[in-house]
């Protein structure tokens, strides 16, 4: 990019918006951070040799990118925010052979369940329903009409529930071996 006053206005034009940093307002010109680094410190080692007029004063082009950065940090304090992206990346443009017409909420929306709990029904070549699973059927088709739940049967076999206080205390960890020990 060529040093000129056009380029210097540029920068601090984006660096003078809210939010910004000097990789963000080099990245929305095209400029490289390191080039902008090499201007300021030549600004610098050498402050007549880099002023140009950038809203209606003079100096040095440190001195105006400090400026700037003391613009868009006001503009941020009152509630103003960026008016563009400052990550600004060019994007490819649209394929005008693309055709998105065809493509309707309708074919976007999940189908509907072609098949719901309360369809199927036990049969001889069906697999046989689970006690469990017959008391959760049982239990969901209460709650949906609105009668009463049935109690709640204990499935043999189970394993009785014991409290973390209980097993602290030993209690239901088995059956007592000869001697007083318990099996753990």
């Amino acid at each position: 990019m060529r040093r000129d006053v056009e380029t210097y206005t540029e920068l601090c034009d984006a660096l003078a918006e809210p939010k910004a940093t000097l990789a963000s307002a080099c990245r929305a010109i095209g400029l490289s951070v390191a080039s902008a680094g090499r201007w300021l410190r030549a600004s610098k080692a050498a402050p007549t040799d880099n002023e140009f007029l950038w809203r209606g004063e003079t100096a040095p082009l440190h001195t105006q990118v400090r400026r700037a950065a003391r613009i868009a940090h006001e503009r941020w304090l009152k509630g103003e925010r960026p008016s563009r992206p400052l990550k600004a990346r060019p994007r490819p443009a649209p394929d005008p052979d693309y055709d998105d017409t065809d493509v309707t909420a309708d074919a976007v929306a999940a189908p509907e369940p072609s098949v719901t709990v309360t369809d199927i029904a036990p049969t001889e070549s069906a697999e046989p329903m689970s006690a469990l699973k017959r008391d959760l059927l049982q239990r969901i088709e209460a709650r949906k009409s609105g009668t009463p739940l049935p109690p709640i049967v204990p499935v043999q076999g189970a394993a009785p529930y014991v409290s973390p206080e209980a097993r602290a205390e030993g209690i239901g960890r088995g059956e007592p071996k000869p001697g007083g020990m318990k099996v753990a």
